[in-house]
């Protein structure tokens, strides 16, 4: 049997019963054809409350995506309190499954301490060329994580 819509089964439903209840025939058409109507009857009554259903449904995603963005901006404000409380580097944060902010980590040049100069080349070997600053990796930097690096 092809596959046809809801609205096709029903109107060939309602078609062939209309047709029917003029005409008297076998006492057997008729019971099948009251069998017909009955579920006709009863497609029709749950189409109209999966449409209710379907209303219901998309009106309860409105207030649930409305919940969900109040309680987003709840719990902002609360990790923003808790963080105000405690303080921004204060462990005690972990208890509430926020990160505390670390200090910046130094690299060597920049605490004030000298750099080890780089052992020399050996004799015949050919010298090295210093990577330039714009195509050197960023020394001790790391990016974090989710940031897209923007070009330009």
């Amino acid at each position: 049997m092809p596959k046809s819509s809801y609205a096709d089964i029903t109107m060939s439903w309602s078609i062939l019963t209309k047709s029917l209840e003029e005409d008297v025939l076998d006492p057997g058409v008729d019971a099948c054809r009251r069998e017909l109507e009955a579920a006709l009857a009863e497609v029709l009554d749950r189409q109209r409350q999966q449409d209710f259903l379907r209303g219901q449904m998309a009106a309860n995603h409105t207030h649930l995506q409305e919940t969900i963005e109040r309680g987003k901006e709840a719990e902002e404000r609360l990790r923003a309190f808790l963080k105000g409380t405690y303080g921004g580097k204060s462990n005690q944060l972990i208890r509430f499954g926020l990160r505390p902010r670390r200090g910046r980590r130094r690299t060597a040049g920049e605490n004030g301490a000298e750099q080890e100069e780089t052992p020399e080349a050996p004799a015949g070997a050919p010298a090295a060329e210093a990577p330039s600053p714009a195509t050197a990796p960023a020394a001790g930097r790391r990016r974090r994580a989710g940031k897209k690096k923007l070009p330009g």
